[in-house]
């Protein structure tokens, strides 16, 4: 049979199932982003909702106070949410007993709160929670965490010494001790904890002060790999007058009559 019409021309195979593929993508789009395919000019997609925010809460959930030793310094924290207003606070926990906390009553278009106070007492940061009820039913308590930190004036190095055991010249290491203080001394440097000596060399007041500390191999278990130990050292300095350095030995003691196995290294 002849037609009389001009003859339509025939659509690709590959462009008729690209065409087929974008309309499924087209539809699949719109119904997994509402609005993705409005036309052009008309309201974009929806944003996404808020979180929503607690009811009752901490403006700060955590707070940090720095002091030097002596220094006294204080921060308020108030409540923020919709239960803001009907919390009538009261104190349950205080971890530390350097922090002094009390409760801040509402007032001055302020919700309640807590006044935190800390003196500076000795070097170190260490960090706990202050737990209050609030007197209502939801949440009938909140948490309130904080870290107190106190500088260090006194540099140890090496701050972490380590000892080879495999080799006699890296089985002792002198670690220099600095304070800030113009009467600064080390008065005291002892091993608690391993198979180690220490010997001191105080310096004059101000000075670097210098500790040997050495293995002492006839404490060594043979075989023994890894040796943790502790040196304690008792400083003139008020704000820390301990200190603790931890002492790392690794490796093994080569058999007797060995100095040293071929490949050992110094730190």
């Amino acid at each position: 049979m002849i037609g009389t019409g001009a003859p339509r021309a025939r659509r690709p195979a590959g462009a008729a199932a690209a065409a087929t593929a974008m309309v499924m993508v087209m539809v699949m789009t719109a119904a997994v982003l509402p609005g993705a395919c409005r036309r052009p000019g008309g309201p974009g997609p929806e944003p996404a909702p808020a979180p929503a925010l607690p009811a009752l809460a901490f403006a700060e959930p955590v707070v940090e106070l720095r002091a030097e030793v002596g220094e006294r310094r204080t921060r308020e924290v108030r409540l923020a949410g919709a239960a803001a207003a009907r919390a009538r606070l009261t104190l349950e926990t205080v971890e530390d007993p350097a922090l002094e906390v009390r409760i801040l009553p509402a007032g001055a278009g302020l919700p309640a709160g807590l006044a935190l106070a800390f003196t500076g007492d000795r070097a170190g940061t260490r960090a706990g929670q202050v737990v209050v009820a609030t007197g209502i039913p939801e949440p009938a308590r909140l948490t309130l965490l904080y870290a107190l930190r106190v500088p260090s004036h006194i540099r140890i190095v090496p701050s972490n010494p380590y000892f080879n055991l495999r080799d006699p010249g890296a089985r002792a290491r002198v670690l220099r001790v600095q304070g800030a203080r113009a009467d600064f001394r080390v008065l005291e440097a002892t091993v608690v904890d391993g198979p180690f000596r220490a010997t001191l060399r105080p310096g004059a007041p101000g000075a670097e002060a210098s500790v040997e500390v050495a293995v002492e191999p006839a404490a060594v278990t043979t075989g023994q790999r890894g040796i943790l130990g502790k040196l304690r050292l008792r400083t003139s300095d008020p704000a820390e007058p301990d200190l603790e350095v931890p002492l790392f030995a690794m490796g093994a003691l080569p058999p007797p009559g060995i100095d040293a196995a071929p490949d050992a290294r110094a730190p």
